[in-house]
């Protein structure tokens, strides 16, 4: 009864967002509630087509993954370490920690 309720004042209220909003900018509110309706209509798969998907290696080749893994490929934020091993073993503690000190200090 409260969700069915809780329900409905979230249609009411998103229709009278969607309507205010649509005297500024009708087309982004068309384009968001297609958007939106096309979530509802099918966009996750049911398991036994998860599975094949998985099974059969499909993920693999998708153009989402190939940017996820290749994210930093064209920047330049591990330029300068390129060389140098990252484990800890490789790193020298500072002889002078006084400005270490200092910082925990305040």
């Amino acid at each position: 009864m409260i969700a069915e309720e809780k329900e409905n004042d979230y249609k009411t209220n998103l229709g009278l967002v969607e309507y205010l909003a649509s005297f500024v900018n009708s087309e982004a509110v068309r384009k968001i509630r297609d958007m939106r309706e096309a979530e509802e209509s099918g966009r996750f798969m049911d398991d036994e087509e998860f599975d094949t998907f998985v099974r059969d290696g499909l993920f693999k080749n998708t153009e989402e993954l190939d940017s996820i893994l290749n994210k930093g490929k064209n920047t330049n934020l591990d330029k300068y370490n390129t060389g140098i091993s990252k484990d800890a073993r490789s790193r020298r503690v500072p002889g002078n920690l006084s400005s270490v000190v200092k910082l925990t200090e305040d």
